[in-house]
């Protein structure tokens, strides 16, 4: 006969902590306390799993199983989805969070030494001892004014503190004291770049990165990884070039090819596969050279690179933003991403190729289906393709998209528009700007709702890829763009610098000169980068300036545009000389231009 019923306790938690990967110990302090009073901790968390013939307990545990699953994110019910009492669930929790570390001290002194400089002690002798007077004073301090503040704030405002700064800071807090010894391997935010000490010459460029820093870097994010105690990332970067060039006999300034050494492969399988196990969200894996060029023989990235899993790929429905950059693929990556990853928002590629074996006719895939890129995503927010050249056409269905970025050298393209009722924010560059300037009916799906419009004009290229070149000093042509956006408010203009210096603007303007524009009521700024002060630009400025009632702003920076990869910082050097002048440029311009309109100079 069963037992009879007896009433079960109702429990309750006013005001409860969201239980999250860096508030362990917040909400373990609340709910204990909690289920103390209720007289339930030492029943049921604390004590043995009693007789399956006690209804009442397994009634009352069912009560406490639920109100502790109310208290726990999101991100980390899946942690906990396995258990079926209380008890298994406070100890799934205590057993994930407060778990032994291996090899963290050695982690962070090796970050430490990788990311700052040698020291040089003036000589070899140890620190001078502390003279009695001062050692007199500070036994003299009272006991309150010692007191560590910082080191008493609870654990994951700490953990908060040190996701502001980056990795090697947070390292370094590991040194600090133990209350700070390992609150930086709970960091969900990882990234791991070149220092920006590096040169970003061709010279260096071609010169490559020797073993010990590639060596050095890897083992730095292996250990980094291991000694990770987040149960879920929030973003996960990896910039770095691994690549080391080599000549190809011909000629190792201009031509040379990458061979990624064998020893890597394992680590970028391993950095993939930790990265997309803690459910990562934003994923980027970088690495191009540091000009972003197009590589060779890089690492192939598997068309199913994220089914990481034999059966529950939970990061799928958690990738919001993914970033590959200076790879190959084999097979549809891009394809197969936006049709499992069902909750991604962001998607960048750039100098990506697709995979081919020494004989292309062993990889017929490669030479037919992968030119035509079908983009259909229901959520995706943000698209940009950059300087991939396998890619001959792409189509897009994606009633979200409100940011799209299109990089194309050479070749005839076809972009297909089909669903973009969302789309306000367009970037051409290169060869693909040249090709929509001709044919600006291909804008027609979305050039009425269009709020802003960057250009980036390359002339440079053209000429490399032996394609026709227009003229620099007809930027007038450009005003097709403006006119074809009625509600555009935004324009900017990205010129790449030319190897001989414009003819420069005249002291005086002529005010005679009415430019045939159609009248734009609604543009308001004008941005200029890779401002030079010639005459075309000029008169392009006066002509947008005479037709465009409402403009309020235009920006002039003389900096080279970023065109791809870290390529702008050497250039902004070496045409530093120019600063001056184009600065004077500049406010020669601003005195020419009608009232009203606040001309900055950067």
């Amino acid at each position: 006969m069963d037992e009879p019923s007896k009433p079960v306790i109702m429990v309750t938690i006013p005001n409860s902590i969201t239980l999250t990967s860096t508030n362990y110990h917040s909400w373990k302090t609340q709910v204990k306390a909690a289920l103390i009073a209720f007289d339930l901790f030492d029943k049921h968390i604390d004590c043995a799993l009693p007789s399956t013939t006690n209804r009442i307990w397994f009634r009352q545990d069912k009560l406490i199983f639920g109100v502790l699953i109310g208290t726990i994110s999101n991100d980390l019910f899946p942690l906990v989805s396995q258990a079926k009492t209380s008890r298994e669930l406070w100890d799934i929790l205590a057993k994930t969070f407060d778990k032994p570390l291996n090899n963290v001290s050695e982690c962070s002194h090796l970050i430490i030494d990788l990311t700052s400089p040698p020291s040089s002690p003036s000589n070899n002798e140890p620190n001078p001892p502390i003279p009695k007077q001062k050692r007199r004073r500070k036994n003299n301090v009272k006991e309150g004014e010692r007191m560590d503040r910082l080191s008493n704030l609870p654990h994951d405002i700490m953990v908060h503190i040190l996701s502001l700064v980056d990795i090697k800071s947070a390292a370094r807090s590991s040194l600090v004291s133990k209350r700070w010894r390992y609150v930086w391997t709970h960091l969900v935010n990882l990234v791991f770049e070149a220092p920006e000490s590096y040169d970003f010459s061709p010279r260096q460029l071609i010169k490559g990165l020797d073993d010990t820093q590639v060596e050095k870097f890897c083992t730095m994010v292996n250990k980094v990884m291991t000694a990770n105690c987040a149960t879920f990332l929030n973003s996960f970067r990896i910039c770095f070039p691994l690549k080391k060039p080599t000549s190809n006999g011909i000629d190792n300034r201009l031509n040379f090819l990458y061979h990624l050494r064998n020893s890597n492969l394992g680590d970028i399988n391993k950095w993939i596969e930790f990265a997309l196990t803690k459910r990562v969200r934003n994923f980027e894996l970088n690495l191009s050279d540091f000009q972003g060029n197009i590589v060779v023989n890089s690492y192939t990235i598997r068309k199913d690179f994220f089914l990481v899993r034999p059966v529950y790929n939970d990061h799928l429905y958690t990738l919001q933003s993914l970033h590959l950059e200076g790879l190959n693929m084999d097979g549809p990556v891009l394809e197969n991403v936006l049709a499992y990853c069902l909750n991604l928002e962001c998607l960048t590629a750039r100098s990506l190729r697709y995979h081919s074996s020494p004989s292309r006719s062993s990889f017929d895939y490669t030479q037919n289906q992968h030119r035509h890129l079908v983009v259909s995503s229901l959520k995706l927010k943000y698209l940009e393709i950059c300087h991939c050249f396998d890619i001959k056409s792409l189509k897009i269905s994606a009633p979200k998209l409100t940011s799209f970025t299109y990089f194309a050298n050479y070749g005839s393209i076809e972009v297909e528009y089909t669903n973009v009722p969302s789309l306000v924010n367009v970037t051409f560059g290169d060869h693909y700007c040249f090709h929509i300037l001709h044919n600006l009916h291909l804008l027609s799906s979305f050039s009425h709702q269009l709020e802003k419009l960057a250009i980036h004009w390359n002339q440079v290229n053209r000429v490399a890829y032996g394609l026709n070149v227009i003229l620099r000093n007809n930027l007038l042509d450009l005003k097709s763009f403006i006119e074809k956006c009625p509600m555009l408010h935004t324009f900017k203009l990205e010129l790449w610098p030319l190897s001989k210096q414009a003819v420069p603007m005249s002291g005086q303007r002529d005010v005679t000169i009415n430019y045939e524009m159609h009248k734009h009521n609604q543009l308001k700024v004008l941005e200029i980068v890779g401002f030079d002060g010639s005459a075309s630009l000029a008169e392009f400025v006066f002509c947008v300036t005479q037709n465009a009632p409402m403009l309020k702003k235009i920006i002039c920076d003389y900096r080279c545009p970023r065109s791809k990869g870290n390529a702008h910082k050497w250039y902004d050097l070496q045409y530093i000389d120019r600063k001056g002048f184009v600065r004077r440029q500049a406010k020669l311009l601003a005195k020419q231009i009608r009232g009203g309109v606040d001309v900055v100079i950067l």
